[in-house]
């Protein structure tokens, strides 16, 4: 990578576990983005974010940060969050 490169080169520091923490750090701004935005992600990988967590990444409810005017909830309008019941 480019880092590895710049760092071998003495140009810029080198950082213990820097590719961990950068994919750490990439995973996470895509996850926040499809649950914030999920219309603007493309289907496929929505789908395959989906059937990686079992399809609990379409259970959140998005109504909650509608008010922001980000629109989470365009893609799901009818959910309702299922509440357990004693």
């Amino acid at each position: 990578s480019i880092y590895f490169k710049c760092a071998h080169d003495g140009k810029v520091p080198i950082i213990p576990y820097f590719d961990s923490i950068l994919y750490a750090l990439s995973t996470a701004l895509v996850l926040h983005a499809a649950v914030v935005e999920p219309q603007a992600m493309r289907p496929a990988y929505y789908k395959f974010i989906e059937r990686l967590t079992g399809g609990y990444f379409s259970q959140v409810d998005r109504r909650m940060m509608d008010c922001y005017g980000v629109c989470s909830s365009k893609l799901f309008p009818n959910y309702k969050l299922p509440l357990m019941k004693k």
